[in-house]
């Protein structure tokens, strides 16, 4: 069944709207997000922003593309705040969808590896048999994982190699870090909520006990490094969306000064 996409909707409150967050994984089409082959928006970092935040779009100066990678837990709403980007003209990678075109890519090392039974009548592989075994066993999830994430990785780095000059892209990626994405952002933006918070938007969103999400929760432990070796920015995400949109808006602005700085004192 074809999901609805995510929306803002200005003045909502972010835990109402969050049934529909992070579903895009489920789009049957490619063209929500970025595509090498489009270029950016002409009207990039309008759409209701402040005085003199329109410019504060993020793009660098040299040429070269300006990436933000957007992280976090399970429900914490990545996806409100590439909403946001998106606004803003930035194109979205979305990580979860290259995931979906990298099991097609890899399904003869898939089906070497875990056998005929994750392939379904139509020779392709069928996602949620596959799923049921991985989530199941780590060591399964990581073997899966060692054959489609370097397809995944590699695609990234391609699309943003192939953005256009001076473009803004924005990396979409719970496993930003684990699958080491972040080398290739200029900066990360951490998105935040309470377990508590995040626990209500898993019941509404995906209608799970408290049990079976707590589970998801704690599986994500990880997700987060202990040593960072990239610029990441906390983003709270509590409260209404027009909210969030305007601290996204001043994090973007306070990253583009950053940037001009360097480039004009030559700092790091």
């Amino acid at each position: 069944m074809r999901r609805k996409e995510s929306k803002l909707r200005k003045g909502t409150d972010i835990g109402a709207d969050s049934e529909t967050e992070e579903r895009t994984s489920e789009r049957e089409s490619g063209q929500a997000w970025f595509d090498p082959a489009g270029t950016a928006p002409s009207n990039a970092g309008s759409g209701g922003a402040e005085d003199g935040e329109a410019s504060e779009s993020g793009a660098t100066e040299t040429g070269r593309p300006f990436v933000v990678g957007v992280a976090g837990r399970y429900c914490a709403g990545k996806n409100a705040v590439v909403g946001v980007l998106e606004k803003m003209g930035f194109g979205q990678i979305e990580v979860d969808w290259l995931g979906h075109l990298a099991l097609e890519r890899c399904r003869v090392a898939i089906r070497r590896e875990f056998g005929k039974g994750v392939i379904g009548d139509d020779g392709a592989v069928d996602r949620r048999k596959l799923g049921r075994l991985v989530f199941a066993d780590p060591e399964a999830r990581r073997r899966l994982e060692s054959i489609v994430h370097p397809d995944m990785v590699d695609e990234v780095r391609r699309r943003i190699a192939n953005a256009p000059p001076g473009g803004r892209v924005v990396v979409n990626a719970a496993l930003l870090f684990p699958m080491g994405l972040h080398r290739f952002c200029d900066a990360v933006f951490w998105v935040y909520a309470p377990a508590p918070l995040r626990l209500l938007r898993a019941r509404r969103r995906d209608g799970l006990s408290l049990g079976e999400a707590w589970r998801r929760m704690r599986a994500q432990r990880t997700l987060q490094p202990a040593r960072k070796d990239v610029d990441m920015y906390t983003v709270c995400n509590v409260g209404s969306v027009n909210g969030l949109e305007k601290r996204v808006r001043r994090l973007i602005g306070r990253l583009r000064q950053r940037t001009v700085s360097r480039l004009v004192h030559g700092g790091g």
